[in-house]
């Protein structure tokens, strides 16, 4: 895991040297994750997986990889040694392509609030978002007595876990499948086809989806900021410290922004708790709700179980929706004006 972290980051790095000297030509984030820029990435990643499932096609045909009856034991070991070959390239030029989207959503935001989020090109940001983008988990980091493995949610765990198995999805499963069912229709002769265009959608799909998510994850970077220079005095009462240890604990897993949101609170006030005394009841019931609305709207899907109690009792769905959605599309006129309320 640690290679492909720190391939990420320094791809991350060269693309961003790429972007030097360009104009910036957006006004906000909002106007950055809105523009046209994913769509045509998007279409990218499509070509990516429908291109290279055409060799694989040509190989099944070619060598008649199908026909079990027939097919030699050299045509088979063939035919899997170029299958290995052209998903690690389809896998490495994905992987590739949203690193670069990475580098210039960066670099226009780095332009756009340079003394605001100077934080967004260190390293251990540009690993969480290389980590999106690779679908990679995150490595478990205990810090203020929050071990994320300690944790133990079998409904979360399964989730996970199924969120992890499209990228299996992608190459393989999907295209047998299709295969298989379109073989006991009229459309047998056309399935080969099919299965690539079904290739080059699922792409398609899973890059978007890992964008967004980057999505988020910066924007709550932003929102973290300016909590940090706006409500500093309610964030440091002990209560909400708890809080937001708790909010971390339910989180999941290590998440480098409740690190950096953690760390800058200990360097103003440091502070020790234990896992008995932030994740005690009280510290839910005498929170600020509109603060812990805030705070599980930090992450897009919840999946564990305390995490939708606890959402449930704030009775405030409609209004977690809307975060949920100013996060993704980088709305920071509405986040703000909400944290300005608390």
């Amino acid at each position: 895991m640690q290679i492909f972290e720190a391939w990420s980051i320094r791809t991350i790095e060269k693309y961003y040297a790429l972007h030097e000297g360009s104009q910036p030509v957006y006004d906000s984030l909002k106007a950055l994750f809105t523009s046209t820029r994913l769509r045509y990435f998007t279409v990218f990643a499509f070509l990516i997986g429908f291109v290279l499932t055409i060799p694989i096609i040509y190989m099944e045909i070619h060598w008649k990889v199908f026909a079990f009856d027939t097919v030699s034991m050299e045509n088979l070991l063939r035919y899997f040694f170029w299958l290995t070959v052209l998903i690690v390239i389809e896998f490495y030029l994905l992987f590739a392509l949203g690193f670069y989207l990475l580098s210039y959503y960066i670099y226009h935001i780095y332009h756009m609030y340079r003394d605001e989020v100077g934080y967004i090109k260190e390293e251990a940001f540009l690993a969480m978002l290389g980590r999106t983008v690779m679908e990679l988990p995150e490595k478990n980091i205990v810090k203020f007595n929050v071990d994320h493995q300690e944790h133990s949610d079998r409904e979360r765990l399964m989730w996970a876990l199924l969120y992890k198995i499209k990228v299996v999805l992608t190459n393989v499963v999907l295209k047998f499948a299709m295969k298989k069912i379109l073989t006991r229709t009229s459309f047998r002769v056309y399935s080969p086809y099919v299965a690539a265009l079904g290739t080059g959608a699922w792409d398609a799909f899973v890059f978007y989806k890992t964008a967004k998510e980057s999505h988020y994850k910066i924007t709550v970077r932003f929102v973290i900021l300016y909590l940090l220079a706006h409500k500093r005095e309610l964030l440091l009462k002990e209560v909400h410290l708890k809080a937001i240890l708790a909010r971390y604990f339910y989180y999941g897993e290590y998440n480098n922004n409740f690190d950096f949101f953690l760390t800058k609170l200990y360097e103003i006030q440091p502070f020790h708790y234990t896992k008995e005394e932030y994740l005690a009841a009280s510290v839910i019931q005498k929170s600020d709700p509109e603060l812990l609305l805030l705070l599980y709207a930090f992450k897009e899907k919840m999946h564990g179980k305390r995490e939708k109690e606890i959402t449930r009792s704030l009775e405030q769905d409609a209004e977690l929706l809307r975060l949920r959605s100013a996060f993704r599309s980088g709305d920071l006129a509405y986040l703000y004006a909400y944290v300005e309320r608390l």
